[in-house]
């Protein structure tokens, strides 16, 4: 089964959905390549993103990104942590409008990054990334 369908089949309903930005989708495809434990790991955990991307303090999978020495402002933006591996995947919660994609309408998960911790290259990448996407930041995040 490739990972395609493991996210698709793994994805419950009422879940959000998983878009990924192209270069984070090579980086994915890399790793799956280079080494297949990390690349289930990283399915794995944009597995559990797409049940509960909210962050940490609401009860969610991500930590909240904010100013990040080098990488600038990344406050729209969350990272999921696999610490015994030192990758990190940066994401936003977007909302996907009708007629956009096969996928029906609703809330998505959008993966900007998916890196290394060294040198913060995850970081760096999504803020590189991350005028792709408008995030959808709710009311109660909001300053």
């Amino acid at each position: 089964m490739t990972w395609e369908k493991l996210i698709e089949h793994a994805v419950e309903e009422g879940a959000y959905i998983p878009i990924f930005h192209p270069k984070a989708l090579n980086e994915l495809e890399a790793m799956l390549k280079s080494d297949r434990g990390k690349g289930n790991a990283v399915v794995a955990a944009i597995i559990k993103l797409c049940r509960n991307p909210l962050p940490r303090d609401m009860g969610g999978a991500g930590n909240r990104l904010g100013k990040r020495k080098g990488s600038g402002n990344l406050k729209p933006l969350l990272c999921a942590k696999l610490k015994g591996l030192g990758i990190r995947i940066v994401y936003a919660l977007t909302k996907q409008e009708p007629g956009e994609d096969a996928h029906e309408p609703g809330k998505t998960v959008t993966i900007l990054a998916i890196g290394t911790r060294e040198d913060m290259k995850a970081y760096i990448e999504a803020s590189r990334r991350k005028s792709d996407v408008s995030p959808e930041w709710p009311r109660e995040w909001r300053d």
